[in-house]
């Protein structure tokens, strides 16, 4: 059989007859279907660290699902979404490190290169975009890492350096 396929959502499907006795039967006419895409609905983030360090880069994956919360695939484009990721804080967005954008490819959204630039309190992720039900992760721990941008105070022990000498210095 042949299976034809347009952008519309029509498929037609053909039966081919082959071989020595394909004279003697006649195939059957095309039959016409039709199918619709079904429109994007819903976001739902897929995966997330639990736990992230202040500087270091982390990656998430967001899902676009139909109404039957299937994966949208939309081999047309024009309606796959542009997904935004946002940072939540105590019910707040964080202000400059907050939201990253990425295109939905085969009904994923990757954001990947994600970083907190200071430890905090936990934090949330939540997927949206317009016209589509959002979604939010549980918490995540966001903790000092090796170089915390934002450190109150350096403490590198003894009070006199010699150029050329090894010093340690802890960020607190």
């Amino acid at each position: 059989f042949r299976l034809i396929a347009d952008a519309a959502g029509r498929f037609e499907v053909a039966l081919i007859l082959d071989g020595p006795d394909a004279p003697l039967f006649a195939a059957p006419p095309p039959a016409l279907l039709s199918a619709a895409v079904l429109p994007p609905a819903n976001l739902k983030i897929l995966s997330y660290p639990t736990l992230v360090r202040a500087g270091e880069p982390f990656t998430a994956v967001v899902e676009v699902l139909n109404r039957r919360m299937e994966r949208h695939y939309d081999a047309a484009g024009p309606e796959t979404p542009t997904v935004s990721l946002i940072l939540m804080a105590d019910r707040e967005v964080l202000e400059g490190v907050s939201t990253s954008s990425a295109r939905a490819v085969d009904g994923i959204a990757n954001f990947t290169h994600l970083v907190i630039t200071r430890a905090l309190g936990p934090i949330k992720l939540v997927a949206s975009a317009p016209g589509l039900t959002a979604d939010s992760s549980t918490q995540i721990a966001v903790e000092a890492g090796p170089a915390d941008l934002n450190a109150t105070t350096v403490d590198c022990g003894p009070s006199h350096l010699v150029a050329g000498h090894v010093a340690e210095c802890a960020a607190e």
